[in-house]
């Protein structure tokens, strides 16, 4: 007899502490035999980075429906109790193990959150200085390296930029580099003395140091209506990258970006 699968404990709670790879198929299923052996095979040589879970699909129809399990041999990621990829068919291991290194959750990643959110809401040098440090360790990590040039914007401005200049357009974090030196540019430029759209500008990056997101845009917006073309559009999109810093749904844009739609016409 196969083995009933405890989904709730054995792939949704599991899966919060380690991937769990669940195996969707049947004994009926002749690709599923296929596969069978090659996952099984790769799972034993994970070394505890995943775990393999087994559901016959015949057993336990009511989790297949629930998962959408149209065909099988069915194979879905789970991390924190969902699905965050998946295949259908008898791939070969080789392509198994190009999906697994493509979608297995880095470990880092859950520290790096940690050090980056303790950063932002500390603004200290001393947990800026656990952020480098980690990042040292682990040079790889391009969303590691963007995160920290955020934070040393409003301090080093050219170091931000230095930080992101592998990420350029192509990147999938090039757009957010991009919003990086063009927030770099905002904190380094010296309008004239005697212009008050450039004042404006410089008020904004005053509330920007002081961590003021709220009143940097009141006052780029405002520099924006009174002259759109200002210095190539400066105070347009360091808007623009201050929104995608944001994010779409964060209160500050949706609260502003009304305004800023004005003020374009």
């Amino acid at each position: 007899m196969e083995k009933y699968v405890d989904f709730q404990q054995d792939v949704i709670e599991r899966s919060k502490t380690v991937p769990v790879v669940v195996d969707f198929w049947a004994a009926w299923c002749g690709p599923c035999r296929v596969l069978g052996p090659v996952i099984e095979e790769l799972a034993s040589q994970a070394d505890g980075r995943w775990e393999l879970v087994k559901l016959d699909t015949e057993l336990q129809k009511d989790i297949a429906t629930r998962y959408k399990v149209m065909s099988i041999p069915a194979v879905k990621m789970f991390s924190q109790g969902e699905v965050i990829a998946e295949f259908v068919g008898a791939l070969p291991a080789y392509q198994i193990e190009r999906w697994l290194a493509t979608h297995l959750p880095d470990p880092r990643t859950a520290r790096l959150e940690e050090l980056v959110q303790q950063a932002t809401a500390s603004r200290s040098d001393q947990d800026l200085f656990l952020l480098e440090a980690f990042m040292n360790l682990h040079p790889d990590l391009d969303q590691g390296h963007l995160a920290l040039a955020r934070l040393l914007l409003h301090r080093d401005p050219a170091r931000a930029v230095e930080l992101v200049s592998d990420l350029h357009e192509g990147h999938k974090l090039g757009e957010a580099a991009a919003h990086v030196r063009t927030l770099a540019e905002f904190m380094t430029f010296a309008g004239p003395p005697d212009s008050p759209v450039a004042a404006k500008v410089g008020a904004a990056r005053e509330a920007y140091t002081a961590g003021d997101m709220d009143g940097t845009l009141k006052l780029l917006i405002e520099a924006v209506m009174a002259d759109k073309a200002f210095h190539k559009e400066l105070p347009r999109r360091a808007v623009l990258a201050l929104f995608g810093q944001l994010g779409d749904q964060d209160p500050i844009t949706r609260k502003h970006r009304p305004y800023f739609n004005m003020a374009l016409y």
